[in-house]
């Protein structure tokens, strides 16, 4: 953890990213729990290196939600780059109809001196100041699904079960970055890792060019290593509550 802490500082995220998937990949074929800050600074880590992708692919909702799980609170993870962070939630957020967050980051951003001397010497500093005078208060309901512990419909993006009597962790989708759901689940067949299957699906398929192929590859979205359609398959939900209970094991 310490070594992944100073990769961060030096704004080598990929490395860290790499070291934390590759040592909870260990972990699981050991069968040894897996702990909570491990888990922790995968989420942060795979989100940011999901951000890139899912807005390649032009999905602001999106992309501005998984933006929102590091921006503000989690900004001091990614120390080399808080003024790009911040520049592309306030981005994100206003083309998702994020109003009212877009603002929020906005003004967090000119509250900060050595971020608003950035802005300062940027293209979006006109952009900012517009936002922060004209305030926009409007936001987009978040997309609901099933919780996978309790059935109850909750964010998509939440990550912890908070209905449950003692709060229990949702894994996390590997390719969106929402949390799994019982019905829809599978593991990644190279990482290991949880994933909604018809995501996972969708995302092979983009590599191609043709629409629905059954022959679609790509690479895995942890270790970058190539996967094709045919490699996927669904599981039960018995095996996703599986999964659920396993990854809630802490040392």
């Amino acid at each position: 953890l310490l070594i992944v802490q100073q990769e961060q500082l030096d704004g080598d995220y990929s490395k860290s990213h790499y070291v934390v998937s590759e040592a909870i990949k260990v972990l699981r074929e050991n069968a040894h729990p897996i702990p909570f800050q491990l888990k922790h600074m995968f989420i942060l880590l795979h989100t940011y290196h999901l951000v890139k992708t899912v807005a390649r692919r032009g999905d602001h909702e999106c992309t501005s939600r998984l933006l929102l799980r590091l921006v503000p609170a989690h900004i001091g993870n990614f120390p080399r780059h808080r003024f790009q962070l911040f520049i592309s939630t306030i981005v994100e957020c206003q083309k998702a109809g994020l109003k009212a967050s877009s603002y929020k980051c906005a003004e967090l951003l000119w509250s900060n001196k050595e971020l608003r001397m950035q802005l300062e010497k940027s293209k979006f500093e006109k952009k900012v100041q517009s936002i922060i005078r004209r305030p926009n208060v409007e936001e987009e309901e978040q997309e609901r699904s099933l919780c996978p512990i309790t059935g109850s419909r909750i964010s998509c993006m939440d990550l912890e079960c908070y209905s449950s009597r003692s709060k229990e962790l949702l894994p996390m989708c590997v390719v969106s970055g929402k949390h799994i759901v019982l019905d829809d689940f599978c593991t990644c067949p190279i990482s290991g890792f949880a994933a909604i299957f018809s995501e996972y699906l969708a995302y092979l398929r983009g590599f191609s060019d043709v629409k629905e192929n059954e022959n679609a590859e790509g690479v895995d979205p942890v270790f970058q290593k190539p996967i094709s359609v045919k490699d996927l398959s669904r599981a039960s939900p018995e095996d996703a509550l599986r999964y659920i209970n396993e990854y809630n094991m802490e040392e």
